[in-house]
Formats: structure tokens, C-alpha cells, sequence
């Protein structure tokens, strides 16, 4: 009901100005605290809705709320920039940025809640309306016509059929992206994957995939990262995976086209994750391109789930 009417555009954009642009670009305007809007975010009324009302049930890997407190006495809150053994640097609201020597923390806290405040659903209807519609089709992306509205509309009621009929909605490539906007996310559409899951075995923002089950079936889904591996520490690739109750698959990790890793990753007892480790010595100080691989074994239930990744 809070939709309906004919929107203000430039009120939602005044509304995007006061409440948003402290965190979001938004085609020139606006702080790189959160995801760039353009391209993220924003692909139906459905994704933008659920962005919007509950930022929380799917956060970027990097964009988790991190409270500091000093050892005399600040607290000191936003999404980690850089940490390293000598010091953390936080970016808060507003793009204010805050490092603080390693020697000088008392506490580091994941809350395990995105940067994002929650409450914008709250906004008077005629407001959320605006603000809304700004955000999915502002005036630089051509006029708001009754047909266009209809179309991003639309989507709303057709991935709640596909849901209550049993079938599987659209796939959110934005959500999967952000997952973790370090590594890239190849993988076929298959069974509703790849997609991002609120909360799996404990572990929230799991990342699902499957691998390709058409044509070439040998052929992995795989999250790949560019990136120059530190020169002067030694960095080590950390993967935190599962496997579905009734299937296993094959971890592969190739690092500059050279297997680094295989293993079969099967149920593992009371649904435990299995943990993996890769040291990245050999390649100090080299470009390196990574890729973790999501290999089929016997095409029962190859789904991959992944909690975490990442280099340290």
C-alpha cells in the first residue's frame, strides 16, 4: 500500500540526499560507504524492497558493522578498510574514516549487522513511496512511464508465485556479487543458485552454488580473486565450506593455473563446516589469480556451500 500513488521523483531525491548519499553513490553524488547503487542492489522493486526494509538479511562480506574499543576508553564503529599487524582503519557513516594502532584496541566486535541502519520502512508512506522510486528508476535513466513502472512492478508478484508454487525465483546476481565483492562468483543458474542464504548451520550469508549441469558437466561453478600477494608477511588462502546432507563435491584451488588443493568436502558429523588452508608463500610478492572450484563428484546433490574466504 505504501507504493501506490504516482511518485515525486525529485522529492525521493531530496529524501536519497538527506537519509542515503552519507554512504551510497548515486550517479555523482553520495560517499563510497556502501555498494555504488548504480549497478547493485536495485535489478527489481522485490531486490530493492528487501535491501531496504531488512539490511540485515543479506550483508556484503566487508560491509558488517565493527565496533572498536580503545584501551582509553573511545568506541569507535564502521566497516573495516584495512587491517593489518600495526593497525585497523574503519570507514563510518558519512565516510569518516578512523585508524587506530593495533596496540591501542581493547575489544574488536563483529555485531553481525550491516553498516546500514534498519527503520526505513518506517517512513510515511508518501516518503517511502518517493524514495523508493527514485532509487529503482531516477530521471537519469529516462522518464518513469506507466509501462515501465508496471514491468519493475510486476516482478514483485512473480517471484512470489514462483516461490508458493514450488518453483524457484529469479536469481539475484547483485546479492551474490556482494557476497564478497573480492571475488568474482562463476556458476550456472541451477535450481535457484547460485544464491546468498540469510543463515545456514549457524553461519550467516552463505554463499550456494552448484556446478554446470549442462553440456560440459566436468565443468566447475568457481569464485576467482585477482590480487598481488604480500611481499613482506606470508598471506595464507582460508576457506570455511560445506556440503549439502545428501551429496558431497571436490574442492579444487588453483592458484596461476597450478593446483594448490583438492580434496572431497562430504557431510561432515552434526553438520560441521570443514576448514581449509592454502599458505601463498611460494607466490610472494607475485600477481596471482585464485580460483576455488566447485567440482561435481557423482551428480548427487553437488551443492557447495561457502562461509567464508578469504586471504590473511
Amino acid at each position: 500500500a505504501a507504493l501506490k500513488g504516482e511518485p515525486n521523483l525529485e522529492a525521493g531525491r531530496a529524501l536519497f540526499v538527506a537519509l542515503c548519499a552519507t554512504c551510497h553513490e548515486f550517479y555523482g553524488g553520495g560517499k563510497q560507504v556502501g555498494p555504488e547503487l548504480i549497478g547493485s542492489g536495485r535489478s527489481s522493486l522485490d531486490t530493492l524492497l528487501n535491501n531496504v526494509i531488512d539490511p540485515n538479511q543479506i550483508i556484503g562480506n566487508g560491509y558488517q558493522n565493527i565496533v572498536v574499543t580503545t584501551k582509553d576508553g573511545r568506541t569507535l564503529s564502521g566497516r573495516v578498510i584495512e587491517d593489518t599487524p600495526t593497525r585497523v582503519r574503519l570507514l563510518g557513516i558519512g565516510g569518516t574514516e578512523e585508524v587506530i594502532a593495533r596496540e591501542q584496541i581493547e575489544k574488536l566486535e563483529d555485531t553481525g549487522v550491516s553498516l546500514m541502519p534498519s527503520g526505513f520502512g518506517e517512513l510515511p508512506d508518501e516518503q517511502f513511496r518517493d524514495l523508493i522510486w527514485f532509487i529503482l528508476a531516477p530521471p537519469e535513466e529516462g522518464p518513469l512511464t506507466k509501462d515501465k513502472k508496471e514491468a519493475l512492478a510486476t516482478l514483485v508478484t512473480e517471484t512470489a508465485a514462483a516461490s508458493a508454487s514450488g518453483g524457484f525465483p529469479p536469481i539475484d546476481w547483485e546479492s551474490v556479487s556482494l557476497w564478497n565483492p573480492e571475488w568474482r562468483v562463476f556458476a550456472p543458474e541451477f535450481e535457484g543458485t547460485p544464491r546468498v542464504l540469510p543463515e545456514f548451520r549457524g553461519r550467516k550469508n552463505v554463499l550456494q552454488l552448484h556446478p554446470y549441469d549442462e553440456g560440459d558437466r566436468t565443468k566447475p561453478a568457481a569464485l576467482e580473486r585477482r590480487f598481488k600477494v604480500d611481499a613482506d608477511r606470508p598471506e595464507t588462502l582460508k576457506i570455511t565450506c560445506g556440503a549439502h546432507e545428501r551429496g558431497d563435491w571436490r574442492l579444487r584451488v588453483v592458484v596461476n593455473g597450478e593446483i594448490a588443493l583438492e580434496e572431497d568436502v562430504t557431510p561432515a558429523p552434526q553438520g560441521r563446516w570443514r576448514e581449509f588452508t592454502v599458505p601463498l608463500a611460494t607466490w610472494r610478492g607475485q600477481e596471482v589469480t585464485i580460483r576455488a572450484e566447485n567440482y561435481a563428484t557423482g551428480w548427487a546433490w553437488e551443492f557447495s556451500y561457502w562461509a567464508e574466504v578469504r586471504v590473511e
